[in-house]
């Protein structure tokens, strides 16, 4: 939400600042229409070299106000288009490279404010001096939350993997504790079933010998009963 208002607040600046140079050269391009005009209906009339100079001096400063007006407004519209394309690209580092463009605008501005001695057009001037501090302040601040918020995903991103990694971590030492407890239980039927044959054996010993016993018993007793018999 706060990154909204900012760009709204730098496309405000952009519209002012492109507006206000358009009327300067509006200005300018009229004042440099009325000088020819009056170079054109005074040239039958007055013809010194006086006259030319005056004449020629005007139209060079009028010429080279537009031109440099125009350079301002080319700039501007330069730093407008390169800071969507930053933002579009998510490509932070050419837009710091375009808030480097705006001394450029202020050097020109300055040439322009040494030359001018109307009030409308200094007020012009001023007028664009603001509209590009505006729409300079809202790109540092547009880039101070957009960094903000790029930090605020890394460490989303790192929280989310950590905890990613724990739940691993838990699924892991469960696994562990299942196959631990897998293998005891095998241990101890193993054991169990190892007990197991070994009474077993026992038992058909005990059970053979036993029944050694008993028939050698019957075997003797028979014996004696026949003897007595025989005598």
């Amino acid at each position: 939400e706060s990154l909204k208002k900012i760009v709204a607040a730098s496309d405000v600046a952009a519209k002012n600042f492109v507006a206000v140079v358009e009327e300067y050269l509006t200005v300018q391009e009229g004042a440099l229409d009325s000088t020819l005009k009056e170079i054109e209906s005074s040239a039958a009339k007055v013809d010194t070299e006086e006259v030319r100079k005056m004449t020629s001096a005007e139209i060079a400063d009028r010429a080279w106000k537009i031109k440099t007006a125009n350079e301002i407004l080319d700039q501007g519209n330069a730093i407008i288009i390169n800071t969507w394309r930053s933002i579009s690209d998510r490509d932070p580092d050419r837009f710091r490279a375009t808030m480097g463009l705006f001394p450029e605008i202020t050097r020109r501005l300055d040439d322009l404010e040494k030359v001018t001695k109307q009030d409308v057009n200094l007020r012009q001037i001023a007028a664009c001096r603001k509209a590009a501090n505006d729409y300079l302040q809202a790109m540092k601040d547009f880039l101070e939350g957009w960094l903000a918020r790029e930090e605020l995903t890394v460490k989303r991103g790192v929280v989310a993997q950590e905890v990613l990694d724990a739940a691993k971590g838990t699924a892991m030492e469960g696994l562990q504790d299942t196959t631990q407890a897998a293998q005891n239980a095998a241990g101890l039927l193993k054991s169990s079933s190892t007990i197991l044959l070994i009474g077993v054996i026992v038992a058909v010993l005990l059970a053979v010998a036993m029944g050694v016993l008993i028939s050698g018993s019957i075997n003797n007793a028979l014996k004696k009963l026949a003897d007595g018999m025989g005598s």
